[in-house]
């Protein structure tokens, strides 16, 4: 079962989503109707190894530590050189942490307190360095 939705953007002009049971792919339709997909592996395994860098100075990262640090705009602990900022606009960055989560490439920890639920975000169990990663 497939649900189709579209969105008018300001920028984009209008965005397709397409939602079935088992996955989300999202592209961009530009006005003469071509489909438009973007290569964000560089992107993901910026993400991933600031997760990493994250683990190995025992700082647990929420999404908005992440991307904070993705757009180089949290402390010194969470940056590395080596992940530049994305040229995107954090609305779009928060979209593509979504899709990552998605499909497996990162993936939620829960910590649970008697008044509040936090989530951190792990590198994810879909790990195949060789294929590269479209949105």
């Amino acid at each position: 079962m497939h649900i189709s939705l579209l969105f008018l953007q300001n920028q984009l002009r209008m965005l397709c989503i397409t939602i079935s049971w088992n996955h989300l792919d999202l592209a961009c339709v530009s006005s003469d109707g071509k489909v438009s997909q973007k290569d964000v592996t560089k992107d993901c395994r910026g993400l991933i190894a600031l997760l990493k860098h994250a683990k190995s100075r025992d700082q647990r990262v929420t999404a908005l530590k992440l991307l904070d640090a993705w757009f180089g705009k949290a402390g010194p602990v969470l940056r590395i050189s080596s992940v530049s900022p994305p040229s995107v606009s954090r609305q779009e960055g928060e979209r593509w942490l979504v899709h990552f989560l998605l499909q497996g490439y990162l993936q939620e920890d829960f910590h649970f307190t008697p008044y509040t639920t936090i989530s951190y975000i792990l590198p994810g169990t879909t790990d195949d360095d060789s294929a590269n990663i479209f949105f």
